[in-house]
């Protein structure tokens, strides 16, 4: 650019970056808050109707996020001479690699700075955004007293979970990254591509913070059965490094970066919250998912040498329990002693036989080997058995198949879990009738099933669900406000929620904590984008408060609030 560009309203200063698409200057914003900001502008060169599509898409996909670790939009336009900008809070800190070695951080340190930077992620992966391009550059550090805060910037060939995978723009973006930091099926242009390739960046990512350089990771599909190399092997064989002894990246470390970055995206952590979680695991002194040591492996070995004594004292164990409770159940409802003795036996040996078939289904005792954790064919014939009881016992079976759904999806088949529940669901509805309390929980299990793992459903699949649970409540209910909070909401609709807010404010203590939450969350969002957005003050407000009434302080929901709350006050209430 010969010329920096010119907008009303501001004051452009220097050049202080230059990426793909864009050019970033610092600037000052005089109206209507006087502010320090940093403009990022369309390159003249690259004005095109797709170049100009996808720059405005970025600016979308950031109003959607409000997270410390991410960069606030405030305003968003054209320049006086015709090109795309968007104006964004300034941020004074150095690219993450750069922020280690000048800060001399230690080990522990980089692995609580990735663990904020996964929950960043994990915040743009809650409102459908997968990054896409996530490496050092794209992550800067800034100190605040004495933490140090990482912020995570450029979405600027980010998608939603929810894109048309066949779209023109999907198809001339899917490539486009930074083949260092790429999973495989990202490289290889996937179409099925989902929010774990975030996963495996920050996987590579910790492992460059941590040695020195990325895994060798795999260039093609053909060559995904290539082992990575350990963060420790990479570290030692470095000529130099801040980090003098590679021997402490051996054990959890080299398994939490080997389980990120697996050439299988069914083996990797599952979102970047698991991901965090795990690193302030291994900070705590806790063993981690990725492999956990200690008296957790010896178990297993132990379960590996005496597979069936074991799995035979865990039945037995069980099934005396369950006959214990079920028998005194029983024993207070039978009229007389002979109905006393079959309600007991009869329910004893239902629930008996389908434990025992349960774990029968993982344990091959003709073989030597260690049992394989379940798969997914075993957690079907589990769901098929536990449908089968329904009849039997729908009160005991139906949670028990409603729970073997939620398992299915947390091991990575969402799409059985999700058949699991709707099956459920449909006994439930059968039974029960609708409303119910039952059939209001199945359906928002499925649709929080559906949402959280958006790529086990197609998007009518997700929209149905979510008018089904939005039908389950009046037009004044506070807890339809849970479900219409996620997915596309027309502005209208927004207004109108806002307007509801009057009408049902006292009675939100009356619902879940959780529901709570999500009703405050949403008409803050209505209210910004309303006639009169300076009310999200008060529900901000409300919405912190029942954030820290009822989560630990680092907890994503309580950071939510906050940075909700302090944006609404900085930007309606600045005297406050």
């Amino acid at each position: 650019e010969s010329t920096h560009p010119t907008v009303a309203g501001y004051e452009i200063g220097e050049e202080i970056g230059r990426g793909g698409f864009g050019i970033v200057y610092r600037a000052r914003q005089r109206s209507p808050i006087d502010r320090a900001v940093a403009v990022k502008v369309l390159r003249r060169e690259l004005v095109s109707d797709d170049a100009v599509q996808r720059f405005r898409a970025e600016s979308a996909l950031l109003a959607r996020m409000s997270h410390p670790g991410i960069a606030r939009v405030y305003d968003a336009g054209l320049t006086d001479q015709g090109q795309p900008f968007v104006a964004m809070e300034f941020i004074d800190a150095q690219p993450l690699l750069e922020a280690c070695e000048s800060r001399t951080l230690g080990v522990r340190q980089r692995v609580a700075l990735l663990a904020d930077v996964c929950d960043a992620i994990q915040h743009a992966h809650q409102r459908a955004v997968i990054h896409r391009d996530l490496k050092p550059a794209n992550i800067l550090v800034e100190r605040r007293h004495e933490d140090v805060q990482p912020r995570v910037i450029d979405f600027g060939i980010a998608k939603l979970l929810d894109d048309d995978p066949a779209s023109a723009t999907t198809r001339a973006q899917v490539r486009l990254g930074t083949p260092r930091y790429m999973s495989p099926e990202q490289r290889d242009g996937e179409n099925t591509a989902d929010t774990r390739i975030d996963v495996y960046a920050l996987g590579a990512i910790l492992c460059e913070m941590l040695a020195g350089d990325v895994p060798n990771a795999p260039t093609t599909s053909s060559s995904r059965s290539t082992s990575l190399s350990r963060p420790s092997r990479i570290a030692s064989q470095q000529s130099s490094t801040t980090l003098t002894h590679p021997r402490t990246l051996k054990g959890d470390l080299d398994r939490i970066v080997l389980k990120a970055c697996d050439v299988d995206p069914d083996r990797r952590y599952p979102s970047a919250q698991a991901l965090g979680d795990d690193l302030r695991r291994y900070l705590s002194g806790q063993p981690v998912t990725a492999s956990p040591p200690g008296v957790f492996y010896l178990g297993r070995k132990f379960v590996s040498r005496h597979r069936t004594s074991v799995a035979l004292a865990s039945i037995l164990g069980i099934a005396l329990v369950m006959t214990a409770a079920f028998a005194t159940l029983k024993w207070s409802e039978a009229r007389d002693e002979r109905d006393k003795a079959r309600a007991s036996t009869a329910r004893a040996s239902f629930i008996g036989d389908f434990l025992l078939e349960m774990l029968m289904l993982t344990v091959d005792n003709n073989s030597r080997e260690a049992p394989p954790a379940l798969t997914e064919t075993a957690l079907q014939d589990i769901a098929d058995r536990a449908a089968e009881g329904l009849d039997e016992d729908p009160d005991h079976m139906l949670p028990m198949l409603a729970n073997i759904g939620q398992f299915q999806s947390q091991s990575g088949d969402p799409k059985g879990g999700a058949a699991t529940i709707r099956q459920a669901l449909d006994f439930a509805i059968d039974l029960h009738g609708i409303p119910s309390q039952e059939v209001i929980d199945l359906r928002l299990s499925l649709y929080d099933l559906l949402w959280g793992h958006g790529m086990s459903g197609t998007t009518e699949q997700i929209e149905r669900a979510r008018e089904e649970a939005a039908a389950l409540f009046d037009e004044d209910d506070p807890r339809r406000l849970r479900v219409l909070q996620r997915g596309d909401v027309p502005l209208e609709e927004l207004e109108r929620i806002a307007r509801l807010y009057d009408e049902v404010h006292g009675g939100l203590d009356d619902i879940e904590p959780s529901d709570r939450l999500h009703v405050l969350f949403t008409l803050g969002m209505a209210q910004r984008f309303s006639d009169h957005p300076e009310r999200q003050v008060e529900t901000t407000r409300r919405l912190y408060e029942v954030a820290t009434a009822h989560f630990p302080p680092k907890h994503t929901a309580v950071i939510d609030a906050m940075s909700m709350y302090g944006e609404a006050l900085s930007t309606y209430a600045p005297s406050e």
